[in-house]
């Protein structure tokens, strides 16, 4: 090999020297450069499980108001958005023809009364005409019976009793059949009178008119939805959690609510219902919640986020999830000025906080995970972020 081969060679290899050794030196200046990192310390204070979900803000109910009778709507008296009390009128049909039916149907009832009133005479009539008949036949018979009157008087006598007490017989009747026809009319005007208030649609329940379908001069049919009510006295929350909290879930838990885009703070609710049946798709259960707190703006279908508090440790010590590995049982502090792991007791696992048993103690130090992109870089020097 020539001197310039050689000379090459050996200058290729002490560069490559250079170059490891500077790496060296790089890694371990680097292992030894502190990292920074966020710190919290242990405290008392409440420890909470929650789980979260998404969904609409609802009503408990929305009714679909209609008239019970066909016709022309003459006026509706509320729009979208107006809030409504129990037996509020809200709007009302060109009724003109029926009260002109009740009209007719009102001199009907008179001239009804008008004939059984005839009928009543007419009876009174019949009724003395008998007794007359009756006190001649007598007075006939006691004649016969002393030969002063024949047989044919006496006939006669008995016929024209029983003529009379066919015709009160007949007046009978024909009241009987005026008392249908006075009740008959009656029922007519009454007919006429709940068309009439049929003809005016109110409000079943306090809330808020969530629609308007149909517009004043509209020909609607019966059953006909013009305006749909949405009660306003019991607001739900459904939202949409996992179904693997569902065991952990109960009637009455506290919860709370959150409108997105109103900026408010989280509302005061609790669980109301619970869905008996999952997504088999999403794999989410459905819960309403029940607003104990009223939002001072909304709007139905309003997205919502919401937390239910599915288990609380009260007044433990605590400290950060996010400082701790609940499933290895170990929190990160620092530890002669190097990041190192510290094995703890911990009670419950909640959603922001885990619950200390035993391990560290109320106002010690620890070190936020979140200071890290990856794992914690155990044994490298910390430094605290500025605060």
């Amino acid at each position: 090999m020539s001197i310039g081969s050689k000379l090459r060679k050996h200058g290729k290899a002490l560069a490559l020297g250079v170059l490891a050794l500077a790496g060296a030196t790089g890694a371990v200046a680097y292992s030894r450069r502190p990292v920074e990192v966020a710190v919290a310390h242990v405290e008392r204070g409440d420890v909470e499980l929650d789980a979260v979900g998404t969904g609409t803000l609802e009503s408990e109910s929305v009714v679909a108001l209609a008239f019970t009778v066909p016709g022309r709507i003459e006026a509706l008296e509320v729009s979208e958005g107006t809030a409504v009390r129990a037996g509020q009128v809200l709007g009302r049909l060109d009724v003109a023809a029926v009260e002109r039916e009740r009209a007719v149907a009102s001199a009907g009832v008179q001239v009804a009364a008008l004939g059984l009133a005839r009928a009543d005479a007419d009876i009174a009539r019949a009724q003395a005409r008998v007794e007359s008949a009756e006190t001649d036949a007598a007075r006939v018979r006691a004649l016969v019976a002393a030969d002063v009157a024949t047989r044919a008087e006496l006939d006669a006598a008995l016929e024209r009793q029983a003529v009379v007490r066919a015709e009160l017989a007949a007046a009978h009747a024909s009241r009987s059949q005026g008392s249908a026809s006075v009740s008959v009319a009656r029922e007519t005007v009454a007919l006429h009178e709940r068309r009439v208030d049929d003809g005016v649609l109110e409000s079943p329940l306090d809330g808020v008119v969530v629609a308007r379908r149909h517009e004043p001069g509209d020909v609607v049919g019966a059953g006909a939805t013009v305006l749909s009510v949405a009660a306003t006295q019991k607001l739900w929350a459904r939202v949409w959690v996992d179904e693997a909290v569902l065991g952990d879930l109960a009637p009455g838990a506290e919860a709370r609510v959150t409108l997105r885009g109103t900026g408010a703070p989280p509302l005061a609710a609790r669980v109301d219902r619970i869905a008996p049946e999952a997504d088999r798709r999403t794999h989410e259960v459905l819960v309403d919640l029940e607003l104990l707190e009223r939002p001072g703006r909304f709007a139905f279908g309003q997205r919502v986020d919401a937390r239910i508090t599915l288990a609380r440790r009260a007044d433990v010590r605590r400290v950060l999830r996010s400082a701790c590995d609940p499933a290895g049982g170990r929190c990160l502090v620092e530890r002669d000025g190097e990041l190192a792991w510290a094995a703890v007791s911990l009670g419950l696992h909640g959603s922001d906080h885990v619950e200390i048993v035993d391990g560290l103690e109320v106002g010690d130090e620890v070190v936020d995970r979140s200071s890290f992109a990856g794992a914690p870089p155990v044994g490298r020097r910390v430094r605290r972020s500025a605060p």
